[in-house]
């Protein structure tokens, strides 16, 4: 873990160079790191801290990066000279619910769409900063109120449309409208007017500053056709490297090269074929025959198993990007009642559940409600917030004082039952509830029911994993602000959280956001309005190594697709 969290506040640091050298002539002022909060001295300023303007300057253009991969990036992949033909086939854990990527931000479907659609920026090979991808510049007033960006010109959509400044604010629009079905219409709340300027230029208006504005501008927030919205369901239409081909339902899914991409010479392969195969068995089943070229593990232990068997298969173990939380409904009993809420964190041995599940030196740890690689928001003695420490008398007490002296039973337990890890989870925590009295029944779901039940409040819990963001606002926001439907569902309504995370959205202090943030998982600890369990690696990833110019991300995504080949 240690390992991990090192590196980690080194790509912090890193990011912050890169930002100031970046993105930093992109807007109308010279970027200043904020001071560092006292009791995180090693943790370095955010993407979006960086990103405030400190002292007026002259704008500048950012043009996009070389089409080419660096020698360093070359080295790092064992790549060499770029090789035209060939389908990557990857072994995928579950299918998409549908490919419309501003009406669902489920794994599943971004892993997928995130090499159909682009957006107007998006983050460079190691994730430590934002560059150009649509758009090709902005500029940033000096109140930070007002974005310009400049359109690259001749990009064409899958349906051989040019995309135009239009689709740029339709696509915008949408996503900003609760109405459409977004689910990221409140990344942009603060979004007063989109106009276009020019054929070539959009303007956005924001009502205040927002810290996190502009990482919410890359593929996951895509720019795609207006005449398409209807049908993006089932007939994606991006601008990105790869375009859809054919789903055969919970079997593949088939993506071919888009011969117009304007990053040209890119991509390299002919297609990419996403296998459905589900469970870890066959997935590792699939590698060791070669029938996929490459995949993932939930399970560590697995994985290094996997790697120590198989010669020429190139190993990436992840960061601890991942969080298991159950979310409980306060709309219904008991759960209305914070003592019952409360007994069932006292219930958990945190430290013996990760270590039972998955163990401290494969990157395992005691959560909170921030990711544990966003070391400059995650800090401090996890332990140490309200009702984490096991108290199993405690426990009891406030069970009978919220009138429930003989026990009471949760006849739901909502959990993926493709992820055995969730599964192994569940069944020791429903030991652990028994020994105070909370009785629980486990329900194994597919993993969109589960998903579904997490986001709209169906039932009394429900465990899903939550993956590592570019910025804690994007999960914290939706989740606890008393105007998002997420905690609508889930009867969340507190003025106190949600001046918290107004402050970690708006203030351009990056200690301050610290700060912030750090209240909110005490907060979110104290009244239990989710149970973290722990935090560990989202996916172990490996491929064979003749896929070339291939390199993991600290998120897990693949959306570097474009930029890989083979060489067999």
């Amino acid at each position: 873990m240690l390992r991990f969290s090192g590196w980690r506040s080194l790509i912090w640091l890193i990011s912050a160079f890169v930002l100031v050298g970046l993105l930093g002539a992109c807007s109308s002022a010279s970027p200043a790191p904020s001071a560092q909060p006292p009791s995180a001295p090693q943790a370095q300023p955010t993407q979006a801290a960086v990103q405030k303007p400190a002292q007026p300057a002259p704008a500048q253009a950012t043009t996009a990066p070389a089409a080419q991969p660096t020698q360093a990036q070359a080295k790092a992949s064992g790549a060499g000279t770029p090789k035209k033909g060939g389908t990557l086939i990857i072994g995928q854990d579950f299918p998409p619910q549908h490919f419309d990527p501003h009406k669902s931000n489920a794994w599943a479907n971004t892993n997928i769409t995130e090499s159909i659609y682009e957006g107007l920026l998006r983050w460079n090979d190691k994730e430590t900063a934002l560059e150009p991808q649509l758009a090709t510049s902005y500029t940033m007033s000096p109140d930070g109120l007002t974005y310009t960006f400049k359109i690259r010109q001749g990009v064409k959509f899958h349906n051989g449309r040019v995309m135009t400044a239009d689709d740029v604010k339709a696509s915008l629009d949408r996503m900003r409208d609760s109405k459409s079905g977004s689910v990221v219409f409140n990344d942009f709340k603060d979004v007063t007017a989109v106009d276009i300027v020019d054929p070539e230029t959009v303007k956005i208006t924001l009502g205040k500053p927002v810290a996190t504005f502009l990482n919410n501008l890359t593929e996951t927030r895509p720019i795609v056709p207006k005449e398409a919205f209807a049908e993006l369901e089932t007939k994606p239409v991006g601008t990105g490297p790869f375009k859809l081909e054919k789903y055969t339902l919970n079997q593949s899914v088939m993506l071919v090269r888009n011969a117009d991409y304007w990053d040209q010479p890119k991509p390299y392969l002919d297609a990419v074929e996403f296998k459905i195969l589900g469970d870890e068995a066959s997935k590792e089943a699939a590698l060791r025959s070669k029938s996929v070229d490459m995949t993932w593990f939930r399970d560590p232990r697995q994985a290094e198993n996997v790697s120590k068997a198989l010669q020429g298969v190139v190993s990436a173990p992840g960061i601890p990007s991942r969080f298991i939380n159950i979310r409980l409904n306060m709309c219904q009993k008991p759960f209305d009642d914070v003592k019952v809420r409360r007994a069932l964190s006292l219930a958990i041995d945190r430290k013996g559940l990760v270590e039972t599940v998955i163990p401290s030196k494969y990157g395992g740890s005691v959560g909170a409600i921030v990711a544990p690689s966003d070391r400059f928001f995650w800090k401090g003695d996890t332990m140490a917030l309200p009702y984490y420490k096991q108290d199993v008398a405690q426990a009891k007490k406030l069970l009978a004082d919220a009138g429930y002296a003989n026990g009471v039973d949760i006849e739901a337990y909502k959990v993926v039952a493709a992820n055995q890890l969730d599964v192994d989870a569940a069944q020791v925590l429903k030991e652990m509830w028994n020994q105070v009295g909370i009785r629980v029944t486990i329900q194994p779901l597919e993993a969109a029911q589960a998903i579904k039940d997490y986001n709209e409040g169906g039932g009394k819990m429900a465990q899903v994993g939550q993956v590592w963001q570019s910025d804690p606002d994007g999960f914290l926001y939706n989740s606890f602000h008393s105007s998002s439907p997420q905690a609508k569902a889930f009867c969340v309504n507190d003025p106190e959280m949600d001046k918290l995370l107004e402050q970690g959205r708006s203030d351009p202090d990056a200690a301050k956001r610290a700060d912030a943030y750090q209240k909110i998982q005490e907060r979110v600890a104290d009244q239990v309005y989710n149970i973290v369990l722990y935090g560990y690696p989202l996916r172990w990833e490996m491929w064979w190594d003749y896929v070339k110019g291939y390199q993991n991300k600290p998120s897990n995504t693949r959306w570097n697709l474009r930029q890989s080949w083979l060489e067999k």
